[in-house]
Order: structure tokens, then sequence, then C-alpha cells
């Protein structure tokens, strides 16, 4: 396992030295390889990269393909899989979003996909689920919320968790405590609460 880990990075190493660089800032590359962003990056933060991040502290403009970072900010969109410490994608996403050693996802757009860490945070929508401890979504959460706190602006889908909140939409809450306002029932119940 170790070898296998020692000789991928040797052979990502050796692909970024063959890659060619971007004449220009805003450019497109094909990879970036960062130890800390931008005093040691092949890339500048303005290029968007087009297959492959590697990074300790990388930042680009967007990233399409696989994202792999300690921490990792993307100024624009992301579409693909991000396997990050700490992830934060301004714009929108699409794809995978963390893991689980993930910290913290962050996506200041619209999520479709599958998100999973510590701390999901998505200011807008939510298209798909998240996993975490702590899922937040600013509007519309159409889909799954999975964790121990779960909230959603407007829910459109499913809410399992120990708090579920939400203050409107259609959907099902599983937990100990579960706020749906607008609820068919009560705005607030135990187990169960719904609004369809």
């Amino acid at each position: 396992m170790k070898k296998s880990f020692v000789f991928g990075l040797a052979a990502a190493l050796v692909a970024a030295s063959s890659v060619s660089r971007a004449s220009e800032a805003g450019d497109s590359v094909l990879a970036d390889f960062s130890l800390w962003s931008p005093s040691v990056q092949y890339a500048e933060p303005s290029d968007s990269v087009r297959a492959f991040r590697l990074a300790l502290y990388g930042r680009n403009a967007d990233v399409t393909g696989v994202d792999v970072a300690v921490v990792g900010v993307t100024d624009g969109d992301f579409a693909g899989l991000q396997w990050n410490g700490v992830g934060v994608i301004k714009g929108n996403a699409t794809g995978f979003i963390g893991s689980f050693y993930s910290a913290v996802a962050y996506v200041g757009g619209t999520m479709t996909g599958f998100t999973a860490a510590l701390v999901n945070i998505d200011r807008k929508d939510l298209d798909g689920a998240s996993l975490g401890i702590w899922n937040q979504v600013g509007g519309e959460a159409t889909g799954v919320q999975l964790g121990i706190v779960n909230y959603a602006a407007s829910l459109n889908g499913l809410q399992v968790g120990l708090v579920n909140v939400t203050t409107g939409g259609y959907g099902l809450q599983v937990g100990l405590v579960n706020y749906f306002a607008g609820s068919d029932v009560f705005d607030v119940l135990p187990i169960v609460n719904w609004h369809f």
C-alpha cells in the first residue's frame, strides 16, 4: 500500500513536468500541483484545471476532474470528484464532494450530487444527498440529508438525524427532534414529522 502510494505520487510529479504550463493568468491547464498557493504552485490561482489538482493548499478558478488536497479552494465552479480535508467551492458543484476524512465541504452555489464531510454547507440548493455530522442547505434541499443535525431552508425530500429543521417545503423528517414549519400535524414532533 505504502509503495503504491509513493509510486503514484512519483508518477504524478513526472506527469506534472510534462504538462505544458499556462502562458497567461486565467488560462486552462491539464493539472495543477501545489504546496502553498500562490507561492509554490505549478499553475496560477486564476487558471482553471481540466483534469487533476493535487495540493497541500491549492487555489484555482474552476476545477473539472479529480481534486485531492488538504485544503482546496475553487473560486468558480467544480465538476468531478473532490477528496479534500477542507474543500471550498465558491460557485456551483457537480459530483462527489468530500470523503469520510473531510472536515468541511463548503459550496457557495448549488450542489448537484453527493457531499460527505463532518460539516457540509451548501449556501444555495442541494440536489442529491448530504452525509455528515452537520448538514446545512441555505436554499432548497431536494434529496436526502443524513446527519446528527440537518437544516434546510426548504425541504423537498428526507431528513434523517437527531435534530432536523426546515422552514418549509414538502417531505419527511425522522429523528429525535423534528421541526417542520407548516407541518401537516405540529411544527415540532419527536420521531417523525412531515408535510405533503
